[in-house]
């Protein structure tokens, strides 16, 4: 399918002569279940996912089609306070949420962090090991965010309600429960023995790890490592709600902060903005 617009991923887990060994699944789910240090099942053998690739040619020999696995990249600014999201194509240099002044120190923080789309995932293209019962593993840190709008909300009439229906790009984002996945492009082959392959991406935990099954000899490029988080993007409509008026004796904003900026269970209804965003 390389070249057809699909939302389908790959994740490659052993190479024949003309014939790749593959499991494949939506972007929303493989951002997870292929994402680095993910297990995977199939004909009695457990494969760990170890970094990400362009899909894979046999022809010459097996070559990755592009020299970048990762088609789309972005910068997010997102803050687990108030649940503002917003992209932008270079670093932001904020250091402030611009909805609620929120920091980058301390739980629920402000953060930047970069997102890519994977073209596809890659194990060490072994032969992987005896499955056992509860043998998979998947890595937590999943979330869904839809990004901010300037959209105006309009009021509807008879209600405290404002709501505003567009279209929009959702997220759905793997960063690893905050910690981001770390690791840098280069030329990869398993300890092994077998094909060595340019423009490989591999997480920092299986580089030139020779007492583990799932390491790869790997040789970086000069451009160093990265920190990253797996994005699913996905256009579609989404419907925004906002009260039109909060009482001040009714704090919505379960992240409420008190008079001296700490996280509290109760807050000042009157200062606390709230919104929601759900696609359809």
């Amino acid at each position: 399918m390389y070249g057809m617009p699909s939302r389908v991923r790959l994740l490659y887990h052993g190479l024949g002569q003309r014939e790749a060994k593959t499991i494949d699944r939506d972007l929303d789910l493989a951002i997870t279940e292929f994402a680095p240090g993910s297990q995977k099942t199939k004909d009695k053998r457990v494969y760990t996912a170890i970094g990400f690739t362009a899909p894979l040619l046999p022809e010459p020999t097996w070559r990755p089609s592009s020299p970048n696995p990762f088609p789309r990249r972005l910068w997010m600014m997102r803050c687990d306070l108030c649940h503002y999201a917003e992209t932008s194509p270079a670093e932001p240099a904020n250091t402030f949420c611009p909805e609620c002044g929120n920091s980058m120190v301390g739980d629920n923080a402000f953060r930047v962090f970069e997102i890519v789309v994977p073209a596809a995932f890659r194990t060490a293209l072994n032969r992987g090991v005896d499955a056992k019962e509860g043998a998979e593993l998947l890595p937590r840190g999943m979330s869904s965010l839809a990004e901010r709008s300037d959209i105006p909300l309009e009021l509807v009439n008879g209600t405290n309600t404002r709501r505003s229906l567009s279209s929009g790009v959702v997220y759905k984002i793997n960063d690893r429960a905050g910690r981001l996945f770390s690791g840098s492009l280069g030329m990869a082959s398993w300890v092994r023995g077998g094909r060595a392959l340019p423009d490989q991406w591999i997480e920092e935990r299986y580089q030139n790890q020779r007492d583990e099954d799932d390491a790869v000899r790997f040789t970086p490029n000069a451009n160093g490592s990265e920190r990253i988080a797996l994005a699913a993007p996905k256009t579609t409509d989404i419907l925004r709600i906002q009260p039109a008026s909060v009482t001040r004796a009714i704090c919505l904003d379960l992240l409420a902060r008190d008079e001296n900026g700490h996280i509290s269970q109760f807050g000042h209804g009157s200062d606390t903005k709230v919104r929601g965003s759900w696609p359809i």
